[in-house]
């Protein structure tokens, strides 16, 4: 999980996210994406959800804009690896 400032960045980068993909996008997967490492200075940010058909539309269609809405609240470009999310709050391989 990340830290105070990972959590401001990540709230920030869901703004960007809320204003530039499409309504029902956002409701369906976005929303249930969180920050597991997300801090300024670094490459990587890598990014949870809790279904395989989320990480498939945010590395497929929405990929673009995750990594825009990323650059944007870090001031550079990214890696963005999604992780699949357990029930029991652990990551799947």
């Amino acid at each position: 999980m990340p830290g105070a400032e990972g959590a401001r960045l990540w709230q920030a980068a869901l703004v960007y996210l809320r204003a530039s993909v499409p309504a029902d996008a956002y409701g369906r997967v976005v929303r249930y994406a969180v920050a597991l490492d997300l801090r300024r200075g670094h490459d990587v940010a890598v990014i949870g959800v809790p279904a395989e058909y989320m990480r498939a539309e945010l590395s497929g269609a929405l990929a673009p804009a995750l990594t825009w809405a990323l650059g944007q609240v870090c001031g550079r470009a990214l890696r963005v690896p999604l992780a699949l999310l357990t029930g029991r709050r652990e990551i799947a391989a």
